[in-house]
């Protein structure tokens, strides 16, 4: 799924050409089904209950924001893990977050269209057992390093410092 409120600013112009390609693909013929929604504006709830029907989520592919580098996972991206979404998206901080957080992340980085379309094909290639295990670790992942608990306690630690 790719449910931008703001397609402009999440590159959805290229999840869409890079995922028009893997749909041409017939080797992934009956392997994928892709939702794009643009522009309605609903309710959190109801946002998050669309992102909840998925089971891989793209989040971004905008990699500046006017002229400055964006290419940092948001909201979205935390959204959906904690809804144990393997979740695609801009992640070019892979080694400042790893040195920040002493953890790897489970965001599936995707930087360019090359990228996504090869994260995307990797993902197709395993076995569903194998994107579940994902699935899993998206939903640990953000429970022990971003939920309120976690973040509270790092606010703590860095007020105390």
């Amino acid at each position: 799924n790719h449910l931008p409120r703001d397609p402009g600013h999440k590159g959805s112009g290229i999840i869409n050409y890079v995922m028009y390609k893997l749909v041409q693909d017939k080797s992934l013929a009956n392997k994928f089904i892709y939702n794009y929604t643009e522009n309605q504006q609903k309710d959190w709830p109801d946002h998050i209950e669309r992102m909840d029907q998925c089971d891989v989520y793209i989040e971004s592919q905008a990699y500046t924001l006017s002229t400055k580098p964006l290419g940092e996972f948001g909201v979205t991206a935390l959204e959906c893990c904690s809804l144990s979404k393997a979740t695609i998206t801009c992640f070019n901080s892979h080694e400042k977050y790893e040195h920040e957080f002493k953890n790897t992340s489970p965001i599936i980085p995707a930087n360019s269209p090359e990228q996504l379309e090869h994260q995307i094909r990797t993902l197709l290639s395993l076995p569903i057992e194998e994107i579940h295990k994902i699935q899993q670790q998206s939903r640990d992942w953000v429970v022990k390093y971003h939920s309120r608990k976690a973040t509270g306690a790092r606010l703590k630690q860095l007020l105390e410092k």
